[in-house]
């Protein structure tokens, strides 16, 4: 009896952990790269003035202004917008004793969608910021 109910649920078992092929591969960032260079608008709105900030895209450095106690800032970035969207990737740091505090960062796209992604952090933040 416990021989056939172990037969039983080896069939089931056996179709889950089975193989079914190649895994299907995410988009890679070579061909993300091989994309045309699109305009993109992206404004950053912070709360509290940050001591510093930077935009990255794909590991590298696309924008790093000077703050100067601004908390607005407004800049076209020339970069791939694929179809899948894009990861942009922002870092930013506040003066001490700043309380914990909001940054929108608001992308137009190619299209003309606007895109918005809110961020809340204290003393630092290194966020990863996906726009589909």
């Amino acid at each position: 009896m416990v021989l056939a109910l172990l037969l039983l649920a080896a069939l089931p078992l056996w179709r889950l952990t089975r193989s079914h092929g190649a895994p299907v591969a995410t988009v890679a960032p070579e061909i993300a790269a091989n994309e045309p260079a699109k305009k993109l608008s992206v404004h950053l709105k912070f709360v509290h003035a940050p001591r510093s900030f930077r935009l990255l895209y794909l590991g590298k450095t696309l924008w790093n202004p000077s703050v100067n106690g601004a908390e607005s800032f407004k800049t076209e970035l020339g970069i791939p917008f694929p179809k899948e969207g894009i990861d942009l990737e922002l870092k930013a740091q506040w003066p001490e004793g700043t309380p914990e505090t909001a940054v929108r960062l608001d992308v137009q796209t190619p299209e003309g969608a606007s895109l918005h992604k809110t961020v809340w952090g204290k003393g630092a933040i290194d966020e990863i910021l996906t726009f589909p």
